[in-house]
């Protein structure tokens, strides 16, 4: 048996960056399928050398467990998730004369979603819903935060992109941050819950997770094949 290993760094906008060690053969990439699947395309790929060799003669680099990293994530051959990703697809419409705006995520586990909306201290509805906007104008969603003023954060499935889009009138924004921050704060804790929940479905364990000063999220997760 050997230990196979995977360094994440969750940058605070969202970008994820991943390091696979002590995988041969085409093992690494598949087993890393679930987890970009769940952040969305990979614009950038590189393999290890390890990738390239026999699958019987893996060894990590990773140092001892419960070791501190000396330079945490030398990403030196990483894969890039970009977050958000642009989309080809159009958003999906909005009525006429409406007050609410748009922005285009890739947000496509619902449960991640929620749990990442209550890792900031809200607490999401859902199922079929009004968002509530500008002088009582309402658009349909799945999931959202309501807010006392009426000013509600809503999410959307878009069907075309698999991703929920969301909608708010923007007007009437009063959260602590502006929202293009509250999308950059909540897609990383969304990578991060998607992280955590595909490699435990793969059979890895969580050893060590850090935060860095800049907001950085690194994670250290490893298995026995």
């Amino acid at each position: 048996m050997e230990e196979q290993t995977i360094h994440f760094r969750i940058r605070p906008d969202g970008r994820v960056e991943e390091l696979v060690e002590g995988f041969r053969g085409p093992g690494c990439a598949q087993l890393t399928e679930r987890i970009e699947a769940g952040l969305g395309v990979v614009q950038r790929r590189q393999s290890t050398a390890e990738a390239f060799q026999p699958q019987q003669q893996g060894q990590s680099q990773l140092q001892g467990l419960g070791q501190p990293l000396a330079n945490p994530l030398p990403i030196s051959q990483p894969i890039s998730h970009p977050y958000p990703r642009p989309s080809q697809s159009p958003p999906l419409p909005l009525p006429p004369m409406s007050h609410f705006s748009t922005i285009k995520t890739e947000l496509r586990d619902r449960q991640a979603l929620l749990g990442a909306l209550r890792d900031l201290g809200h607490s999401p509805t859902e199922g079929s819903l009004q968002v509530r906007g500008y002088r009582g104008q309402t658009l349909d969603a799945q999931l959202a935060v309501l807010q006392p003023n009426g000013a509600d954060i809503g999410f959307r499935l878009n069907p075309d992109t698999g991703s929920y889009e969301l909608v708010t009138d923007l007007d009437l924004w009063n959260q602590s941050v502006p929202v293009e921050r509250f999308v950059a704060q909540l897609s990383q804790r969304y990578a991060l819950r998607t992280i955590l929940a595909a490699s435990a479905e793969a059979g890895f364990e969580l050893r060590e997770q850090t935060q860095q000063q800049d907001g950085t999220i690194e994670l250290v997760v490893s298995r026995w094949a």
